[in-house]
């Protein structure tokens, strides 16, 4: 869907961001052509989609031979490890590489590394176990040769999914985490799914040649957010409204997802203009009225299998 309204021209920006909320009831949003300040903290870190040699099925039969490609929105990770309150840290894993991944609810690991992942976060946890529980880390190579790569940690609280009461009487807490192996060449890699987003507003940036790579971006995610004040902000784009546009191309995605769309986007410099003072007014800078652009579908984002770098099928073994 990007990639043909991209394409098309139709968006401000060759991007598209995930808001998922933590709150059963404020929805989450999906936004094409930019990203909206009001659902987020601080500012972004990018880092560069990996690229890979492999192989897909061609069209009428056969194979097509991809070289230096991007397939998934997976970028490298300098390093796993675990840090426990008392300032003790396990290391899980050196160099290796996690995909960024809409619809995957929960984070996953690889079978070689999950017996030891259980040994420090297990998938039950008993109630009595949870201040024993470490944080989650992963070091995101930087940009910059020779800088430290930039570490994000989940704490327990954070990556705990839910509560259960056993019918013995035992209650235990569920984490956020299942085994699953990506298969070469991308693998053995690890997915950042729902779990991890929640708490972390994600940017993916197409690559425009001679420019920039593919990109990932990262930045804390609110909690809360005024949907009414979003919406209103949302209006500031000067692209016509996509719904039927969305609606010829993916006639599934119609009644589904344009039902909660905010109304058509502003149509004059002094409605933008009007909207980047109330922009400021709440934090944000004058630039990303006009920078940010597209129109959120305020519902719930789109739950594919895998959203990709490319429009490549994934490989047979997935």
């Amino acid at each position: 869907f990007c990639a043909a309204m991209m394409d098309k021209q139709r968006f401000p920006h060759n991007e598209f961001s995930f808001y998922f909320s933590r709150l059963p009831e404020q929805k989450s949003a999906i936004f094409f052509g930019g990203v909206d300040p009001r659902y987020y903290h601080g500012d972004f870190t990018l880092f560069n989609v990996m690229k890979f040699d492999f192989t897909t099925e061609a069209e009428g039969g056969g194979k097509r031979v991809w070289k230096g490609s991007e397939h998934y929105w997976q970028v490298q990770c300098d390093e796993i490890f675990f840090r426990y309150k008392s300032g003790k840290t396990s290391r899980l894993v050196g160099t290796t590489s996690v995909i960024f991944d809409t619809g995957t609810s929960f984070n996953t690991v690889p079978s070689e590394y999950h017996e030891r992942w259980m040994e420090n976060v297990p998938r039950e946890v008993m109630t009595s176990d949870y201040d024993s529980l470490p944080d989650i880390c992963y070091v995101f190579s930087s940009l910059q040769e020779g800088v430290d790569g930039q570490t994000e940690c989940l704490t327990p609280e954070q990556y705990i999914v839910g509560k259960v009461r056993r019918s013995d009487g035992e209650t235990y807490y569920e984490t956020g985490v299942m085994r699953l192996d990506v298969p070469a060449p991308f693998g053995p890699s690890f997915i950042l799914g729902d779990v991890f987003m929640r708490h972390y507003y994600t940017l993916f940036r197409r690559e425009i040649p001679g420019e920039r790579p593919p990109q990932i971006g990262i930045a804390q995610a609110k909690l809360r957010v005024n949907v009414a004040d979003a919406a209103v902000f949302a209006q500031r784009s000067q692209i016509p409204r996509l719904d039927n546009e969305i609606s010829s191309t993916f006639p599934e995605l119609s009644n589904h997802h344009l039902s909660n769309s905010p109304p058509s986007p502003a149509r004059s410099l002094t409605e933008l203009s009007q909207q980047t003072q109330q922009l400021q007014e709440n934090g944000g800078e004058p630039s990303d009225a006009f920078r940010a652009g597209g129109t959120p579908l305020l519902g719930q984002p789109t739950r594919n299998a895998a959203i990709r770098a490319r429009d490549q099928p994934p490989p047979t073994s997935w």
